[in-house]
């Protein structure tokens, strides 16, 4: 469980958002995110697929599993991907505390 709360933690030390102090200056940020509000990135080795997303310059998730088609690696993270996009789009509410401490 540790890995998606490391990357996690990750993602937010790179998300522009004030609440929690980025690695990077803003301008740098800007640049690696080349005037996007989004971006996302799919990892994938034998047995495993994982996808960092930052959605709308407001909500980041990780995604780990320990499948992947050999077929069509794209399927997976694809349907993966839209599922949680949609899903974290139709949350009301957030908790109010640091789900990292």
């Amino acid at each position: 469980m540790n890995q998606y709360k490391d990357l996690a933690k990750f993602m937010v030390k790179i998300d522009r958002s004030n609440s929690v102090p980025d690695i990077l200056p803003p301008a740098q940020l800007s640049q690696l995110y080349f005037g996007y509000s989004s971006w996302r990135h799919y990892g994938s080795l034998p047995g495993t697929t994982a996808i960092l997303n930052r959605l709308n310059d407001t909500f980041n998730f990780v995604v780990l599993t320990n499948t992947r088609t050999n077929y069509n690696i794209g399927l997976i993270i694809n349907d993966l991907n839209n599922t949680m996009s949609k899903h974290i789009q139709t949350i009301a509410t957030w908790p109010d505390v640091d789900l990292f401490e």
